[in-house]
């Protein structure tokens, strides 16, 4: 069986991809932490969601975040085999968004998290990629591909229009837990 451990990011120092050795406080880090976080945040909406299409579409994000990550870790001097996330893919999520969007009652007042537990999954890996975001950009001088950040925006909107139709399908009658400002 192979080891889980390596021993050699003991120092504080982790690889990119092409050898070159990093600090962990990179911010080039910061954004990986945050995508593998919001991965494992959109793990958990979809073991909970009710909706089988949705289940499909978070799955298929959960690759893309995959392949989000190792864009970020392959520096933009490195010829490569990694597939970067293209304006197709930020296509793909408008073309989700705009089709699921149709199936919302309009939304007038902010929401609360909490409807339903895949809901609430979805709000908290919204709230991740947000932060994935900032991340990215605050590492932008260390990438090579500027099509991330975009689609790290439409993600987040996306992921909401998802948590909302987690909600609705948990409480038929639901027109949205809401809070006035």
């Amino acid at each position: 069986m192979p080891r889980f451990y390596t021993r050699t990011g003991d120092k504080g120092t982790s690889t990119v991809f092409g050898g070159k050795r990093l600090s962990k406080s990179s911010p080039l880090f910061t954004a990986l932490g945050a995508l593998d976080e919001t991965n494992a945040a959109l793990g958990i909406a979809r073991a909970t969601a009710k909706k089988r299409k949705l289940k499909t579409i978070m799955l298929s994000l959960q690759d893309r975040l995959f392949r989000a990550g190792a864009d970020i870790a392959t520096p933009r001097t490195q010829k490569t085999f990694v597939r970067r996330i293209t304006p197709q893919d930020i296509q793909r999520l408008e073309t989700h968004i705009d089709a699921l969007t149709k199936h919302l009652p309009p939304l007038t007042k902010f929401v609360i998290p909490g409807e339903s537990t895949a809901g609430a999954h979805l709000h908290f890996a919204r709230a991740v990629i947000r932060r994935a975001e900032r991340d990215v950009t605050h590492a932008q001088k260390l990438l090579a591909n500027p099509t991330l950040i975009p689609w790290l925006n439409r993600l987040s909107s996306l992921l909401f229009v998802l948590a909302l139709l987690e909600d609705l399908a948990t409480k038929k009658k639901l027109k949205y837990p809401s809070y006035r400002v």
